[in-house]
């Protein structure tokens, strides 16, 4: 993959993962561009997919969805089928967050967010035990979630461009 940012790109994407809803006024003085500048670095960084989307993230107690785990999910048969029809599927249940193929002892690792042990219960009996494909799960709940962030460090960009580690914070 060749590197099409510059300093001022990479860091105008640092700054838009701390907030994305930084003023652009604040944005171009921080990155040493004018506004206009600034926003077209940003609409060509959305183009070329640097940037996908934008989002929140709500706080999981005010929504009533405290109960979160990580279910290993094991098919029956690995076959293309089944890893059709159980993505097509997954992404249809609100209760999925996240789901990954994973190489190893699951197939697919689902994140899962619920308001209760009874919801979870639903959940996986009522929806994901009853797909045909699904051969076992292992689900493992968490007691307290200790770091979360989304953010991408990117750092190593600005290294490629030859910049040093005192540069880069």
């Amino acid at each position: 993959m060749s590197l099409n940012l510059d300093y001022r790109d990479i860091k105008i994407l640092e700054y838009l993962q701390r907030n994305a809803r930084i003023p652009m006024p604040e944005l171009s003085d921080l990155v040493f561009l004018s506004p206009t500048a600034t926003a077209a670095r940003i609409k060509r960084l959305e183009m070329e997919n640097y940037i996908s989307h934008y989002t929140i993230v709500l706080n999981k107690l005010k929504v009533d969805k405290s109960l979160v785990s990580f279910t290993g999910v094991h098919l029956h048969l690995s076959s293309h089928n089944n890893l059709i029809d159980f993505i097509k599927e997954i992404k249809l249940m609100p209760q999925v967050w996240e789901c990954y193929q994973l190489s190893g002892n699951f197939d697919f690792l689902l994140h899962i967010g619920v308001k209760d042990m009874q919801e979870y219960h639903s959940y996986i009996t009522n929806k994901l035990l009853k797909m045909k494909c699904v051969d076992h799960i292992q689900t493992f709940f968490v007691m307290d979630e200790l770091h979360h962030d989304n953010k991408i460090n990117l750092s190593h960009l600005l290294k490629k461009l030859g910049y040093n580690s005192s540069d880069v914070n």
